[in-house]
């Protein structure tokens, strides 16, 4: 093609595009600009743009990167393709993002003498993203908040069965008590008053009735004892249901604020909401927190971490030995970070799914959505720490470690 044709197509794709197109020399200097490029610049003619560089444009650390990169390009060869990089120039201009590419370009002989820059605004993409994103968290805080609802519920549920059945037992004791047979024999007593004296010495009856007093006050005493055995384990129950009650309204407040937590309470909290599961799966939980190790964080976001991290250390044992279903919980603090650490003895995670098992959509479960670890990370993010996991392979357990930065 010749070349005053193929400066006529390039001078048309450079005026008409909605891209940035630049060339730079291997100084990272420009020597060639679209129309976008340079009104992106505050240029009217692109033909101004030629001998400028970034730091005639940006803050000098966002320069820097520019420069660093581009140079890294011009020495290797190696070219850039599509990375979203935050392009801003000062507080009243704000910031937008940009996918770039940049790519060496050679003369005839080979040698790398510049490169070629196309960049791309995606600010509104960007936007979108984290609208969505933010959608996400919510959605995956809510969808956390309604399944620790749930086993509230069920374990209230549970509670309340029992104190159903333990007023049952009560009636029962109630009418099969000797009592009737009291009030019989104090009447019979009543009627003998008169010569009290004769009917107990010479009357049948009256020996009969002494031997029945004597009787009924022991089964009267062990009806009483049985009564109140049932209401003390009721007294416990319904303090039971309101503990949890108690939990769940905290919970569900899930306060914005970071409040100092006793990191043992939290734990003893999410088991105690999880209860029904973890006895129905006969799990031992393992509390090993120091009692006097706390915390600076929020306490929703941290309780429903801890209870998405129990649930699946209890779905990850369903089919282990009951005798081997037991989930350690420990915590170590240094100077700068708090580990929570949970180590169960469950299936374990093979080591291609360790990098993405925090990814929203992946599970390896049957019947799992993929979006109860990835909510976790996310509240992670939130409260500026992190979570990890570690498995040495399938049928070897797995730990989940929570890392959370100390505040003073």
């Amino acid at each position: 093609m010749e070349s005053n044709k193929l400066m006529t197509l390039l001078k048309i794709l450079f005026t008409n595009t909605s891209d940035r197109i630049y060339f730079k020399d291997v100084n990272s200097v420009f020597i060639l600009a679209s129309k976008k490029t340079a009104e992106d610049e505050g240029f009217e003619n692109p033909e101004d743009m030629e001998g400028k560089t970034d730091y005639d444009f940006y803050p000098k650390e966002l320069a820097d990167n520019f420069f660093a990169c581009e140079q890294k390009i011009i020495r290797t060869g190696i070219p850039q393709i599509d990375l979203e990089e935050e392009n801003y120039k000062d507080d009243l201009n704000g910031s937008k993002w940009v996918s770039t590419s940049k790519i060496p370009f050679k003369d005839e002989n080979g040698k790398i003498i510049g490169l070629v820059g196309i960049g791309r605004d995606i600010t509104e993409r960007k936007k979108i993203q984290e609208t969505l994103r933010n959608r996400d968290v919510e959605l995956a805080h809510q969808s956390g908040k309604a399944e620790v609802a749930s086993d509230v519920l069920h374990n209230i549920g549970n509670v309340l069965n029992s104190v159903y059945v333990s007023s049952i037992e009560m009636i029962k004791i109630l009418s099969q008590s000797r009592l009737q047979g009291l009030i019989k024999a104090n009447d019979l007593l009543q009627i003998n008053r008169s010569n009290i004296v004769d009917f107990i010495q010479n009357d049948p009856k009256g020996q009969t009735l002494l031997n029945y007093y004597v009787k009924i006050g022991e089964e009267l005493n062990a009806e009483k004892c049985r009564i109140e055995n049932e209401l003390s384990q009721q007294l416990k129950k319904i303090n039971i249901i309101k503990e949890i009650l108690d939990i769940q309204q905290n919970f569900a407040k899930s306060p914005t604020f970071f409040e100092k937590l006793v990191i043992r309470g939290i734990i003893k909290d999410s088991v105690m909401i999880l209860q029904r599961t973890i006895s129905k799966n006969q799990i031992i939980v393992d509390n090993n927190v120091d009692r006097a190790l706390t915390i600076l964080t929020n306490k929703a976001k941290l309780t429903h971490v801890i209870i998405n991290i129990i649930k699946n250390a209890i779905e990850a044992m369903e089919h282990s030995a009951p005798f081997n279903r037991l989930l350690s919980i420990d915590a170590i603090k240094d100077d700068t970070y708090t580990h929570i650490i949970f180590s169960d003895k469950g299936e374990g995670i093979e080591k291609e799914n360790l990098t993405q098992i925090f990814h929203h959509g992946f599970t390896t479960k049957k019947e799992g959505k993929g979006f109860g670890l990835h909510a976790c990370a996310n509240s992670m993010t939130e409260l500026k720490g992190k979570i990890i996991v570690n498995s040495e392979g399938k049928g070897k357990g797995a730990v989940f470690t929570l890392i959370i930065p100390n505040h003073n």
